[in-house]
């Protein structure tokens, strides 16, 4: 799903529970976070509402502090339980020194992130909602094409759809047409090169445009 991973680093490492919020909007940011196994939502995420992206396993949460920012641009919440390595900003340039490969693995990591939001963003407004739900389903599928935990709410969030109504209209006309089956927090692709052909094109392949 992710390219730019952060290797195993000798930390110690949390576990922290479902819905738990490891940071807010706003707060005064001194340390930056790997997630090890688990979900973060990214965002305005107080009851997981405002979701601009999902942190998966062995990717950055926290980047602002690597950027020099002096507070967090978004809110963090485990979703669900999680592991998690913290790394304080003072700790850095020990372990910079400790993992040479680190540094550029970072920046590309969070150059990573910015880059899908920045992709989901144009898609919706050039193609529109149809196209960038497609889309973070393709992103969200594991190598088995499942999305699995994950809401339709927070998918559509994600995709920038207006409302859960349209969210639930798109998957329902995707489902029809036998690109995907869905369930609550499970979506399965059945069709993976249609799913593509939908968010490359923001339509359906001619022969199930009805």
């Amino acid at each position: 799903m992710y390219t730019a991973e952060i290797p195993n680093l000798d930390l110690r490492t949390s576990w922290v529970r479902n819905r738990t919020m490891i940071y807010k909007e706003g707060q005064v940011c001194d340390r930056f976070f790997v997630v090890r196994d688990g979900r973060v939502l990214v965002g305005a995420v107080d009851n997981t509402k405002g979701v601009v992206d999902i942190i998966g396993q062995n990717e950055l949460l926290g980047t602002e502090v690597i950027a020099g920012s002096a507070r967090y641009r978004y809110s963090a919440l485990t979703y669900p339980d999680c592991q998690i390595q913290a790394i304080p900003r003072s700790e850095l340039p020990s372990l910079y020194a400790q993992y040479p490969d680190l540094q550029s693995r970072i920046f590309s990591s969070s150059e990573e992130q910015t880059a899908r939001i920045i992709a989901r963003m144009d898609t919706r407004l050039k193609k529109g909602s149809l196209a960038s739900l497609a889309m973070v389903i393709r992103e969200l599928a594991d190598p088995e094409l499942r999305v699995f935990g994950v809401s339709q709410q927070v998918i559509g969030q994600m995709a920038m759809m207006e409302t859960r109504e349209a969210t639930n209209k798109h998957l329902g006309k995707m489902k029809d047409r036998g690109v995907i089956e869905v369930a609550y927090v499970n979506i399965k692709v059945k069709d993976e090169a249609h799913l593509a052909y939908i968010a490359e094109t923001g339509s359906f392949q001619p022969a199930y445009a009805r």
